[in-house]
């Protein structure tokens, strides 16, 4: 067996969970080869140039917080964390399509009394209304709301917020975090991120925004991982994982190479780890177990307009189906040919069929009523991007049943922000998914090669 074909561990799939977990591997001395089917790392979170304006876009819109210690843990290692736009507290605009706006403002104090009394400040909801939402929120912070099996929906209610309060205070919270209907997803989820995020310590709740392509923050990944003694390929798509004495022994990619490891992670999408695995291990539990997953689209609309945006870097929109705008020209780091509006419609099952054209103009139309000062915007060119399956669809069914990150099989891990990380789809889900498989390999009794 050729030496240089054997690893501690293979990781398939560079999207987050996958670089994470080569990462954390890596830091502890293991030989880890990534194989990545795509010539490109970062999975979702990635970016691409649009042609015709010739600026960096995503493939689709993410907001980073303060509480994503483990995603930022990625970026402090490579070097990429400078790049990064943190606010100095907590501040959301609400734009409403009738124009009026509101603000979410945490800047009186830090942490989850910050947002109390940015909560207090809401001009659009009455004070049984507010106080409503401070016990709520109280309630949670003493771990005496429970949410069970109900959706977010049903446990707001049963917490006694007014279907008003929901509506433009939980829901874009819920849409943005979960990406999906209040009537839909998990309560517990939505209670994992109350806690961590808006009820957490200090900065938790603050916003951050990449100032480059998404791309440019991972960039310097595969060098990091050649410069401690592993490897990522990327065009290399795995065919098979071969299996000695039901453990497995090595993969076979599409080229025809072959690399042996008796650790593997599957850092990929359901779908596709059956495709890897084929029937040979239709036997096993969690084979069968990843036919349950449903996912909820993302659509993320570019807009480059001929008028000056007002001094914002973001908003949420209420009464549209737009639910967040992003300036980037207020925190992109390299120049931009015109303004520049980055539009993200969440959950966007009744959208996603629409043909990208009436997507845009709606997304248009619906600025010019939330920002009357860009009313007589024209539209200079757009960018439509659908990403059918951008996130799991977190049911209080699915929630309940998520995968951990061990299999059946000794040594054959899952991760993905699909997994159970008990966050929802999210980068920092999705790296919290990379840690637990990288400690899953380093406690397993598998067998490592030696390279001595």
């Amino acid at each position: 067996m050729n030496i240089d074909n054997k690893f501690d561990c293979i990781v398939i799939g560079a999207g987050v969970s996958g670089i994470h977990s080569a990462l954390l591997l890596a830091k502890q001395n293991k030989r880890v080869l990534l194989l990545e089917s795509t010539l490109y790392i970062g999975g979702r979170a990635r970016s691409f140039i649009d042609k015709q304006s010739g600026d960096s876009i995503d493939n689709g819109q993410h907001a980073l917080m303060g509480c994503y210690t483990q995603f930022l843990s990625i970026l402090s290692t490579l070097n990429t964390d400078n790049l990064l736009y943190r606010q100095p507290h907590l501040s959301v605009p609400f734009m409403y399509s009738d124009g009026h706006s509101d603000m979410l403002k945490a800047d009186v104090f830090s942490g989850a009394l910050g947002v109390a009394f940015g909560i207090l400040n809401l001009k659009k909801l009455s004070l049984s209304e507010k106080i409503s939402a401070l016990y709520f929120a109280l309630r949670i912070r003493l771990g005496l709301a429970k949410s069970g099996s109900l959706t977010a929906f049903e446990f707001l209610l049963s917490e006694n917020q007014s279907t008003h309060s929901i509506e433009i205070l939980w829901t874009p919270i819920i849409l943005a975090t979960l990406n999906g209907n209040p009537k839909e997803v998990a309560a517990s989820l939505f209670v994992q991120v109350l806690t961590l995020a808006f009820l957490g310590k200090k900065d938790a709740s603050t916003l951050i925004l990449p100032k480059v392509g998404l791309s440019d923050l991972l960039s310097p990944f595969p060098d990091w991982l050649a410069k401690h003694n592993g490897i990522c390929k990327l065009g290399e798509s795995v065919e098979e994982i071969v299996f000695q004495d039901s453990r497995p022994s090595a993969v076979i990619t599409k080229s025809g190479e072959i690399y042996h490891s008796h650790s593997i992670i599957m850092a990929i999408p359901p779908k596709s780890i059956k495709r890897i695995l084929h029937k040979e291990c239709k036997e096993y539990e969690f084979y069968e177990a990843l036919d349950q997953y449903t996912f909820s689209p993302i659509i993320s609309v570019y807009l480059w307009i001929d008028k000056e945006f007002p001094d914002l870097e973001f908003a949420a929109l209420l009464g549209t189906n737009t639910q967040w705008v992003f300036h980037k020209n207020a925190f992109m780091h390299n120049n931009i040919s015109s303004t520049l509006l980055s539009c993200t419609v969440s959950a966007g099952n009744d959208s996603i069929d629409d043909e990208g054209a009436s997507i845009a103009m709606q997304c248009l139309q619906e600025i010019k009523l939330c920002f009357p000062s860009v009313k007589d915007a024209t539209l200079l060119h757009w960018k439509v991007i659908k990403e059918k399956h951008a996130t799991f669809l977190a049911t209080p069914e699915i929630e309940n049943k998520r995968h951990s990150t061990y299999t059946d099989i000794e040594g054959l891990f899952i991760a993905g922000d699909w997994t159970d990380t008990k966050l929802p789809a999210t980068l920092e889900g999705a790296a919290i998914s990379g840690y637990h498989a990288a400690n899953a390999v380093l406690t397993s009794k598998s067998t490592v090669f030696s390279h001595s």
